[in-house]
């Protein structure tokens, strides 16, 4: 069975490349299936130790994101030139609207079924529906985006738990106490740490403007930023927000190496050695990072909104309130059928996290309870991951109404 596939490169380290390469290794280690990869961003082969460039086991027809924007030509190529019988995305929906048309007329000629495996990182737009309504076999990875195309009338939706590393895990205390010892020169801190990538839909200035008033209040912790300080698509460069928030001059910030993209097993060790995880984003369509940290059995702070409020529900994390007010809202650009608009997102209240990284800061009971909460969900989310060979051999003989199984 033939498969071509679309989403971000296998080969770079963002939520959608590694869930991509999860999903396609699995299909490919099965024997059962031949696979195309149609992969967007080129990943810079100048950075240091990438664990991540390396040969696939399948061709990936690499698309440079500043020539093609998100690929769209060389998916249409693909699909033009090769026989296959399924086309899996593996993507948002809103960057194949304006070809979607296209796309349809291809499927009439060539007769493949389509799976679209997407995220819901905030209420469905209108424009969105032709997509999903027109698609075989739309697939959300949340139960939020899930109840979310259900409210648009979606009636074939299903949710399909993905596939995450077994990488993260807890490591021995004894190794955590050496690494945080080489790394802060004691283990005598509380670190609080945040992962993501520097742009506008991950927040990392509000978390600085948070940890800037957690410092002043308990002047001991640390806090490690893990990204990359300069970003010009649309993050722009953090350093100022440093200087303008007094972490220049003095060590109770750690950013990570420029250059240097991390291995699964090296940001196990990340999440390990921090006291409490933070993801403050504007939504998310499910978060790997907060998955990841309560795998590693670390206490997790997350904004109450999108996905992850049902990855931190019921003492699994520690919820900061957001969106609650207009005061507690932003406006961040997407793009849709062509053109940027801007839509209203949810963003944290910086007073009730300062309030509650403090009390997690001095109750470390508390921050136990917390890390064994979701440490027991998280493990149970990884076990129940979905299983998508036998799904794909069923793809081509299924009707879209009937599709497989939810969990």
């Amino acid at each position: 069975m033939k498969i071509v596939s679309y989403g971000d490169s296998v080969q770079i380290q963002t939520g959608h490349g590694r869930m991509s390469k999860m999903i396609l290794d699995s299909l490919h280690e099965s024997g059962k299936f031949e696979i195309v990869h149609v992969g967007v961003g080129n990943p810079d082969i100048s950075q240091i130790n990438n664990p991540f460039l390396q040969q696939t086991s399948y061709p990936e027809y690499r698309a440079d994101n500043t020539v093609d924007h998100l690929g769209k030509q060389t998916l249409l190529h693909t699909i033009a030139k090769l026989d296959f019988d399924i086309l899996l995305i593996v993507a948002d929906i809103w960057p194949l609207s304006d070809i979607w048309a296209q796309i349809k007329q291809f499927q009439q000629v060539k007769d493949f079924k389509i799976v679209y495996y997407f995220p819901i990182d905030q209420p469905m737009r209108d424009s969105w529906l032709p997509v999903i309504k027109d698609c075989d076999f739309p697939i959300t990875y949340s139960m939020y985006g899930y109840y979310e195309a259900k409210k648009k009338g979606i009636e074939n939706i299903k949710y399909f738990r993905p596939p995450v590393s077994n990488a993260y895990q807890p490591i021995s205390p004894e190794d955590r106490r050496q690494l945080r010892t080489q790394w802060f020169g004691t283990d005598d801190i509380v670190l609080v740490g945040w992962v993501g990538q520097n742009q506008i839909r991950k927040d990392p200035r509000r978390f600085l403007k948070a940890a800037s008033l957690v410092y002043k209040l308990r002047p001991k912790t640390k806090f490690y930023l893990h990204t990359v300080v300069y970003n010009s698509n649309n993050g722009g460069d953090l350093k100022t927000t440093f200087a303008d928030y007094g972490f220049t001059g003095q060590n109770a910030l750690v950013v990570k190496n420029e250059g240097f993209v991390l291995s699964d097993d090296d940001m196990n060790k990340i999440y390990n050695i921090m006291d409490i995880y933070v993801n403050n984003a504007l939504g998310e369509g499910l978060s790997y990072t907060i998955l990841e940290a309560q795998l590693a059995k670390t206490c997790v702070m997350a904004a109450d909104n999108t996905a992850m409020s049902e990855l931190i529900s019921d003492g699994k994390g520690m919820p900061i309130k957001c969106g609650s007010q207009y005061s507690e809202t932003t406006f961040l650009p997407i793009e849709e059928q062509g053109r940027l608009i801007y839509v209203e997102r949810p963003v944290i209240n910086i007073d009730d996290c300062v309030q509650k990284m403090v009390d997690l800061i001095d109750n470390p009971a508390k921050r136990y309870l917390i890390a064994e909460k979701g440490h027991e969900f998280a493990m149970d989310f990884r076990n129940k991951a979905f299983k998508w060979e036998k799904f794909m051999e069923d793809v081509v003989k299924m009707d879209k109404e009937v599709v497989g199984i939810e969990i």
